[in-house]
């Protein structure tokens, strides 16, 4: 089986932070603001989770839902998986490009882009099983594949209804494939 890295300690760390923070405050909408400042200041794994285009602050909306997806991912409810790529990819209308960045995963992985579809950009598959961490993620599999800017709620969406999602911010030589762990079909621990 292939290898995966997962995130790293002070990742976990800040994500179980941020957790604990939302739960035991009772004053959610203040947590939530002061979330959604520290979210704008970024970081790759909020990237990840969203992006959205320049100039949009984040909201208090978007900062629940990314402390949703922080929240299980420090529940163990979904695991992150970083996969490096060969390069950063491009807007949407760049198809080629960005389809030959994403041709230099290794062969344990396959994805297409397609851009500018209404449900995602285009799907990550694998079809041999694969080791991250101390999982098993059998095969075969297939989420929906993000590029570029989008929304925590999508991302949720996709956690929810398809089981997972691969994302790629802009600028990042890093695919990140969220999987959901509780009730997700071909995953062993």
């Amino acid at each position: 089986m292939a290898r995966g890295a997962i995130m790293s300690l002070s990742e976990k760390a800040g994500i179980v932070a941020t957790h604990n923070r939302f739960v035991r405050d009772s004053d959610w909408s203040r947590v939530l603001a002061e979330l959604a400042i520290e979210y704008d200041e970024g970081s790759e794994l909020i990237s990840a989770i969203c992006q959205s285009s320049r100039g949009h602050m984040t909201t208090v909306y978007d900062a629940h839902a990314i402390a949703l997806i922080l929240s299980s991912i420090g529940l163990g409810e979904v695991t992150v998986i970083r996969i490096p790529l060969s390069g950063t990819i491009d807007f949407n209308s760049n198809q080629d490009s960005n389809q030959r960045v994403l041709n230099s995963l290794k062969p344990t992985f396959e994805a297409v882009f397609s851009g500018r579809q209404a449900d995602a950009d285009g799907t990550f598959a694998w079809k041999d099983g694969f080791v991250a961490g101390n999982r098993d993620i059998n095969g075969p599999w297939t989420v929906p594949l993000e590029i570029g800017t989008t929304s925590a709620w999508t991302t949720w969406e996709h956690l929810t209804f398809h089981g997972g999602v691969a994302r790629v911010p802009y600028s990042s030589h890093n695919l990140y494939l969220f999987l959901r762990l509780v009730d997700a079909p071909g995953i062993s621990v």
